[in-house]
């Protein structure tokens, strides 16, 4: 390790997966993905609270000194550092996960925490290795749920009531869809209608395995009603789809196509000019755990 370098934990905890890894940052260059080097990385599948959270907090146990570990994890999310549910998980549709307090099972590395959610943190490092970098950037991830991190000159929004919950927006039924949604709060939101989840259970298959041109068709069409309002609502200058459900190939192009349908001509970008708003994360797969590395240093 260059003398330059410091010891990082990231956590990227997600519905079906949890990453850890130790990285090592370069703090004598300019902060960007490149100067992250990963020395060690596992991969726990996501299972009840307590058994998920005591294997992390066992492989940064064999791993110190770290000078600082940053989780970003799936929400809701307690995320201001005031208040007394920080690190805590709210009303989230993994039931069994409500209440989870993210950080008692970690304070004992005696190391500095840091937390917020998957998508800010995945929108952090992207922000810090576009070029140039948008003054207002969403990141959204669609896998096993939906939700959208927002960046102004690259800091996150502030805690008001609470972040924002992108996924449990209502949308509008694709004319075609009968399927009731599985959101347990709302049944058919953004959430309930079009995450793998959804998916899985509308089709009979996991999204992977899913060939039938109709299926995506619909997948695009609740994806691109989330882009839209962000774009009528905000009005960021970039969007970045992620999360495993956009490694689909076409399914990118077919959001824009339908994007380019809602938005009706109303003070819309040309195709070309969307195309350059709406695109897909620059750091494939490792954007939340990058960004969790980021949290870690800041």
């Amino acid at each position: 390790m260059s003398p330059a370098a410091v010891r990082l934990g990231a956590v990227e905890g997600g519905g079906s997966k949890f990453r850890c890894a130790v990285a090592q940052w370069n703090t004598g260059a300019e902060p960007a993905p490149a100067q992250v080097k990963f020395e060690q990385q596992v991969v726990i599948t996501t299972a009840e609270p307590e058994q998920t959270l005591q294997q992390v907090s066992a492989f940064f146990h064999s791993r110190m000194p770290l000078a600082g570990l940053g989780i970003a994890c799936f929400g809701p999310l307690g995320v201001d550092p005031s208040a007394a549910d920080y690190g805590h998980l709210l009303d989230t549709p993994k039931t069994a996960w409500q209440g989870t307090n993210l950080l008692a099972p970690l304070r004992g590395l005696n190391v500095p925490l840091r937390l917020h959610t998957d998508v800010v943190a995945a929108a952090l490092a992207e922000y810090a290795q576009a070029a140039p970098p948008p003054p207002l950037m969403t990141y959204i991830t669609v896998g096993t749920g939906i939700g959208a991190g927002v960046l102004v000159h690259g800091e996150p929004l502030p805690p008001g009531g609470g972040h924002g919950e992108f996924g449990h927006q209502y949308v509008q039924r694709h004319p075609q869809d009968t399927f009731a949604g599985v959101c347990p709060f709302h049944g058919d939101c953004l959430e309930g209608l079009a995450s793998a989840v959804a998916m899985q259970q509308r089709w009979g298959s996991s999204p992977e395995l899913i060939n039938s041109g109709r299926a995506w068709r619909m997948q695009a069409f609740y994806l691109a009603q989330g882009c839209v309002n962000l774009l009528r609502v905000l009005g960021p200058q970039r969007i970045m789809l992620g999360g495993g459900i956009m490694r689909r190939t076409g399914l990118h192009g077919l959001v824009l196509e339908e994007c380019r349908r809602l938005l009706a001509d109303y003070y819309a970008p040309g195709p070309q000019q969307l195309a350059e708003m709406i695109v897909p994360p620059a750091l494939g797969d490792d954007a939340g755990l990058l960004g969790a590395v980021w949290l870690a240093r800041r």
